[in-house]
């Protein structure tokens, strides 16, 4: 039992410190310009789902939705490759703790 218990924590604390994305894609999301973006079209995303997009300037409502457009469409490339990237690593075998009877 203490050894089942002793490899399920070695597994948890594996499972939580690897990453989910590769470190080419970590070193390019923590870019200034990329956080400033992803900022901006994140507020854009949410003042677009709210009700004060009604009061706002047409040219303003255009700029809102292109920076929620290239929002949502940066967090689809992101969840693909997040699922490639883990389906790689249990490929690989990175993640296999040993089990030894």
């Amino acid at each position: 039992m203490k050894n089942f218990l002793s490899r399920s924590l070695i597994g948890i604390k594996k499972g939580l410190l690897t990453p989910t994305l590769s470190p080419e894609m970590l070193k390019f999301q923590r870019k200034p310009i990329i956080r400033i973006i992803r900022v901006i079209g994140g507020l854009s995303f949410i003042s677009l789902l709210g009700q004060s997009y009604l009061e706002l300037p047409s040219i303003l409502l255009y700029l809102l939705f292109i920076f929620a457009s290239m929002f949502f469409i940066y967090h689809i490339y992101i969840s693909i490759y997040r699922y490639k990237h883990i389906k790689y690593l249990l490929k690989s075998g990175e993640l296999d703790i040993g089990i030894h009877p």
